[in-house]
């Protein structure tokens, strides 16, 4: 598809509103209004409003307005109905030309003999959620802010984690990477309010650690497991979109402030460990609230330590180590988070909107290494003194406009994802150790607060300092338009449109290496030096340094740019009011132009590659009744080659006779996806779905090896060329997952009124053939389970949630074989989080995490197999918040 063509699309769909809007409602009305719960004043969103014995009908926006048009003039009835609410029904009459306002006040829902009526924030959170997934037209989950600010989690990661087919992993304790369904972190794709959020650590390739993210400014968090035509290609696993907080209907005041405690594994705490948590929001409307206003901060500080251990094995069947690494960590963390929304209502048909929103993560980190090297008889001792500053700023321009039933949305966005780690300094001290008085079981056991016999003190020998910096920025557009249609006197809709995203990163990198020093420094046992300095990467005389080099760290710089085009068509099928199909076709563009910037490379061309995909996909949903889906989706999806593997390098060594290279040509990895689902509601803000999932992926980037016969000094030389290439080899996932969200009170047992459940789980078998052997895909774990407890009572103001996270084993790398193959241990998480409310504005909370002091495990082979052997083990202690809120 040209750019000629894509052009043609949207300006003839523009063509057809100018043409169609004005027939479409001659002599008709509409209807509009607003749908809010009564007793909180907050809008219900997502609620059904539809007119009786028709099939006309609309659902309830963000801030719970909507609109029915082409209405013919006569007397209707107009219900409203939403999950656990009373269903309301009012007359209406409809004139021609005319606009007609009803707006509907809904109250909770009478469920038990004694008349619980009111509900409290988490149960109010959980209609919320429940309502949008139920009315969505396709497979996904949603985490409305009510839930999540009750459950006890630090960042986005922690939260995401609660919901089915998710899972995390961890860093430092905290929640950082996610899976879907057995897919990793590469295949997902992120976004904040449909912006896809650009990756800035170098080491994970298009990967974005949810660490970043901070949680408070934030509404809604929706998992989308089985994408439809307008939603991104580039998410095989799915997509999780961050809705950020809106400016309200009416004026709010909003703060929460805490402090709390680590109880840290560290045997050296040099930053503390207190945690300070700040968050809080206001929002108005002005001009006869045609301009909605908010703004909203959040600051969290932790300061966290840690212990880690690896052993490396000369022997691994037998148990035997030749090195021993232990490493103790002090980490500072700061997440900073700001966001502004500003929205403008021309009327009821016609809004614009300008969100910013930035957030920063800030990770200073002192890591002591002690190394114990047996062959060489050696100890060292090293400290690295490191800053990690990532930013994350995006802004959008979009607008919603109403043309007498057809729609218009735009936006045109900004982001940009950085990561700064500037001089990253390592001090290194080495002596003579002697093992012989030691066995091999003793030197497993050292830890960095040993203290040995040897009197030999240890001497800095050397210093290095790195200076990296990773830059990735989108510039995006997009347009959609969706155009309503009567089938067998069912409303239904066309809906298509195209972005455009033009997309820079750059990675840079460089070492100072400092030997010589005129002046000794020592440690001693159990200790270690120059703890928190940060050396200057332009400073090659530091402590006089006699010998001062920099070393090439260039291998992975690069240069990169990425333009995509797409554009999609898709209709939303109505054959009955039991009967839904959605169907459609996306199709993507993608151009590279990648450049090394390695000074050893043989090759400094700029790449120019590009390829295309069609995305089809169907998704069909039989509504039993109202309360009773079952949806079956087939979709299809790509995941795009990480940068690092698409610059175009070549590194050639003539003696080793070996050559190292990238590869621009790199397809994107396909997947072909299935979905079956069942869903049952009740009025009790129930839910139990159950559902089947198989993915087959194809085109698998890998590095492979093989030979080739090249020029040398006049005659030939056989060559191993390594580069990244499309396997051959397919991946399959299939599984099944299970969820029961339940409120207690249908049991009629007055104890239980207020207490609900909310577990899942996923069953999940992934596996690909990697060199004859059949593999787990990676970070793709077995079995996830969740299980919480929860308790809200409006009347005593009281609500806690008692959480359960357990993941199973997942495949980290592959090694040789079965014995050096590495696996994360399973992991089991306990939480608690409690609120109080103790005045009609003031409320009190507390947040307590990893209860079971859960340790991080990584082992050679199988973790349950006779032959499995330990490889490192991490230790990040348990820590909690108590803290108050005051909501105006």
């Amino acid at each position: 598809m040209t750019r000629l063509t894509f052009n043609f699309i949207i300006w003839a769909g523009l063509f057809s509103i100018l043409c169609s809007s004005n027939t479409y409602a001659q002599s008709k009305g509409k209807i509009v209004g607003k749908v809010i719960e009564e007793t909180s004043g907050t809008p219900l969103i997502g609620a059904n409003v539809i007119i009786l014995n028709t099939s006309q009908g609309a659902s309830a926006d963000l801030q719970g307005n909507y609109t029915i048009s082409g209405v013919q003039p006569g007397n209707y009835q107009i219900s409203v109905s939403y999950l656990g609410y009373e269903e309301i029904v009012l007359n209406v009459t409809v004139q021609a030309n005319q606009v007609i306002v009803v707006d509907f006040l809904l109250k909770e829902s009478a469920q038990n003999l004694r008349g619980v009526t009111v509900y409290g924030q988490l149960t109010r959170g959980q209609a919320k959620a429940l309502n949008e997934q139920k009315n969505a037209p396709n497979i996904k989950n949603v985490v409305s802010s009510e839930q999540f600010q009750l459950f006890p989690d630090r960042n986005a990661a922690e939260t995401v984690a609660r919901i089915p087919g998710v899972s995390i992993s961890y860093d430092q304790g905290e929640g950082e990477l996610v899976q879907i369904r057995g897919i990793g972190p590469q295949y997902n794709s992120l976004t904040v309010n449909g912006q896809r959020i650009p990756a800035p650590d170098p080491d994970l390739g298009r990967a974005v650690g949810l660490d970043l993210l901070n949680q408070d400014l934030m509404e809604n968090i929706v998992v989308t497991k089985a994408l439809t035509p307008d939603i991104d290609g580039d998410a095989i696993g799915g997509n999780i979109n961050f809705q950020m907080k809106q400016a309200p209907d009416e004026g709010v005041v909003v703060i929460n402030a805490g402090a709390g405690y680590n109880d840290q594994h560290s045997y050296f705490n040099e930053y503390g460990k207190d945690i300070i948590k700040l968050s809080g929001y206001a929002g108005k409307r002005f001009f006869d609230k045609k301009l909605g206003i908010l703004f909203a901060a959040s600051y969290y500080k932790t300061n966290r330590g840690s212990l880690l251990k690896e052993l490396e094995y000369d022997d691994i069947m037998a148990g035997h180590i030749f090195a021993q690494h232990s490493n103790d960590y002090d980490v500072l963390r700061e997440r900073t988070g700001l966001n502004l929304n500003t929205e403008y209502k021309f009327n009821q048909f016609n809004r614009i909107y300008l969100n910013m929103n930035h957030n920063r993560y800030f990770d200073k980190e002192i890591r002591r290494l002690n190394e114990w090297i047996i062959d060489d008889e050696e100890e060292t001792k090293e400290t690295r003194n490191r800053v990690e500053d990532q930013f994350l700023t995006n802004a959008m321009f979009g607008g919603n406009h109403n043309f007498n039933g057809i729609t218009l949305d735009y936006t045109i966005s900004w982001i940009k994802a950085k990561e700064e780690m500037p001089a990253r300094t390592y001090f290194r001290f080495q002596r003579d150790f002697d093992f012989s008085g030691y066995t091999n079981d003793e030197i497993k056991e050292f830890s960095p607060n040993t203290k040995f016999t040897q009197e030999d003190v240890l001497t800095l020998n050397r210093i290095r300092v790195d200076d990296n910096l990773k830059e990735d920025e989108d510039i995006a557009g997009m347009v959609n338009i969706e155009i309503p249609y009567y089938l067998a006197d069912e409303k239904s809709t066309f809906k298509f449109g195209g972005k455009y995203l033009n997309k820079d990163a750059k990675y840079t990198a460089r070492r100072l290496q400092l030997r010589d020093f005129p002046e000794e420094h020592t440690v001693g046992e159990a200790e270690f030096g120059f703890i928190d300095v940060i050396a200057d990467p332009n400073d090659t005389g530091y402590l006089g340094a006699e010998r001062a080099e920099y070393l090439d760290q260039s291998d992975d710089n690069y240069d990169a740019s990425e333009s995509v085009w797409a554009a999609y068509g898709m209709t939303t099928l109505n054959l009955s009011e039991k009967f839904t199909i959605l169907a459609g076709l996306r199709f993507e563009n993608t151009n590279n132009k990648y450049k090394t910037l390695a000074t050893e490379s043989a090759n400094h061309e700029q790449s120019d590659a590009s390829y295309s995909n069609l995305l089809p996909s169907i998704h069909l949903t039989y509504r039993f009744n109202d309360r009773m889906n079952l949806r079956f989706a087939y979709s299809s999806g790509i995941a795009r080659p990480d940068y690092a593997a698409l610059v175009p390098y070549e590194f050639r060594d003539d003696d080793s006779r070996e050559i190292s290279k990238g590869n621009p040509d790199l397809k994107p990895t396909t997947s072909n996806n299935l979905d079956l689902m069942f869903e049952r509601y009740t009025s009790y803000l129930g839910l139990f779905s159950a559902g089947i999932y198989y993915k087959k992926m194809t085109d698998i980037i890998l590095n492979s090896t093989h030979t080739e016969t090249l020029p040398f000094e006049g005659g030939s030389q056989v060559y191993e060329v390594t580069m990244p290439v499309n396997g051959d080899n397919d991946a399959t996932i299939y599984g099944f997952e299970i969820a029961l969200n339940q409120r207690l009170n249908f049991l009629n047992v007055p104890f239980l009124d207020y207490f609900s459940i909310y577990a899942n789980y996923t069953y999940t078998k992934a596996e690909i053939e990697v060199n004859g052997r059949n593999l787990p895909l990676g970070y793709s774990p077995e079995n996830i389970v969740n299980f919480a407890l929860m308790y809200d009572n409006p009347k005593i103001g009281l609500s806690f949630v008692i959480s359960n996270n357990f993941r199973d084993d997942i495949l980290r790398s592959v090694g040789d074989d079965q014995y050096t193959d590495s696996y994360f241990k399973q992991e089991y998480h306990l939480d608690l989080s409690v609120k109080q409310k103790i005045t009609k504005h003031l409320s009190a909370f507390l947040q307590l995490n990893n209860l079971t002091d859960q340790e991080e495990r990584q082992i050679y082979g199988k973790p349950s197999a006779d032959y499995a052997k330990l490889q490192q083990w991490a230790k990040f202690g348990s820590y909690g918040t108590l803290g108050i809120a005051l909501k105006l």
